[in-house]
């Protein structure tokens, strides 16, 4: 329960600055204190958790290949086990929007697993696939707003499209405006390789601030979610997935003007050629490999 605590606490925040720091902090709490819990628990569905648990944590601190690693030695949850179901499916999908060059699970099992879950809630007497979509969107945000554009989407997913930043040659959230610097920040944390650091003026560490919400009886910040983390999951599918990458790269943009990341942008612009169909999908994962 600590750990879970520290966990929610430290994806509370905006992810700039000192707070990202803190953030950074909390996790490798995280991590410590769960790695007891995995040692006492003897529950399978506690033990599931904690597997999650860690493997997100790894996730969020840019450890991708340390999250495949803590799934090694993952078990099936139980049919009714749809929380379970659902987190542990998302982390798959999510790991699909890094620079990993062999996925854990492929991409189209991995979506025939989340879909799955849905299905199942809505046919299972007590259960909530709205309140499973919101479990869902409060700690995989990406994955969510991946269901909503995915070929077959989850029809309960389509609100995480709120989340995706509005981009042209200025960049928008929810109507609010964002600082241009902060879009390739999201950018590169969302596809879980390094940062530059982002310093913020006065205006825009402002409009930062007031992007903080209610959840229950949290404030949660954000998230403000980029295209790209979705844009690279989608290209690892098929003619129908790079439709869908096509379709929400003219609806949502990608990098607004004055953004100070050429190399992101050079990053960018491979993927466009891979989504267009120009380049391999290797070739938009070797970029993001050495950002």
């Amino acid at each position: 329960m600590q750990a879970l605590l520290l966990f929610a606490e430290s994806d509370a925040g905006p992810p700039v600055g000192k707070t990202l720091t803190q953030r950074e902090e909390q996790l490798r709490q995280v991590l410590t204190l769960s790695e007891h819990a995995l040692t006492r628990d003897t529950y399978p569905t506690d033990l599931l958790f904690g597997y999650w648990l860690r493997a997100r944590t790894r996730l969020l601190l840019g450890e991708y290949g340390m999250a495949v690693q803590e799934l090694a030695t993952v078990f099936e949850p139980l049919p009714e086990e749809l929380f379970n179901r659902a987190l542990l499916t998302a982390l798959d999908l999510e790991l699909a929007m890094t620079p990993l060059t062999a996925l854990r699970v492929p991409l189209a099992e991995a979506e025939r697993r989340f879909r799955q879950v849905f299905e199942d809630a809505r046919t299972t007497r007590y259960a909530d696939p709205e309140s499973l979509a919101r479990l869902v969107q409060r700690w995989h945000p990406q994955v969510a707003a991946y269901a909503a554009l995915m070929p077959e989407p989850v029809r309960e997913c389509l609100p995480a499209l709120d989340l995706l930043a509005r981009v042209d040659q200025r960049a928008t959230w929810r109507g609010q405006a964002l600082p241009p610097a902060l879009v390739p920040h999201l950018t590169r944390l969302g596809v879980r390789v390094p940062t530059l650091g982002v310093t913020l003026s006065g205006n825009a560490a402002y409009q930062v601030a007031r992007l903080s919400r209610q959840v229950g009886e949290a404030t949660v910040w954000g998230p403000v979610l980029p295209l790209l983390p979705i844009i690279v999951a989608l290209s690892r599918g098929g003619e129908a997935h790079r439709d869908a990458a096509r379709r929400a790269w003219r609806d949502f943009g990608m990098l607004p003007g004055a953004h100070r990341d050429p190399e992101l942008d050079g990053v960018v612009e491979v993927w466009r050629a891979v989504v267009a169909g120009e380049r391999p999908l290797a070739d938009g994962l070797r970029a993001l490999q050495d950002l």
